[in-house]
């Protein structure tokens, strides 16, 4: 896949049976809202990057990503402030970093850990 994949798609187009929700529930239910909105909306800033059969779609305009292993959305989750992830293809892991928070979803188990940093 490819960042032109995406182009003029929404988060509900890629997201299906298989795509876990992460993370969603220490959020406020404006950001919840937000979110919502984003969903249902063409994306505009948003990137993707591969390393394999593994890849994440980062939506900056509601701080969401959303894992794909083979070309199959298989996670999203939120993180405040996304700065650029980590795609470990050895390990079948993405690493995030956010504004205070360090998170970690495992392909392989479908594991999920968020931690504060501060």
């Amino acid at each position: 896949m490819t960042k032109k994949d995406f182009t003029g798609k929404k988060i509900s187009d890629i997201t299906g049976i298989h795509t876990k929700l992460l993370g969603f529930g220490n959020m406020e239910s404006e950001e919840l809202e937000n979110i919502n909105k984003t969903n249902n909306k063409v994306l505009k800033n948003f990137d993707y990057k591969e390393k394999g059969r593994i890849g994440c779609l980062v939506v900056y305009d509601s701080d969401i990503i959303v894992c794909f292993q083979d070309n199959i959305s298989v996670a999203m989750f939120p993180v405040y402030e996304v700065s650029s992830p980590i795609l470990d293809e050895k390990h079948k892991v993405i690493i995030v970093l956010g504004h205070e928070e360090l998170i970690h979803y495992w392909f392989e188990d479908g594991s999920f850990d968020h931690n504060y940093t501060r």
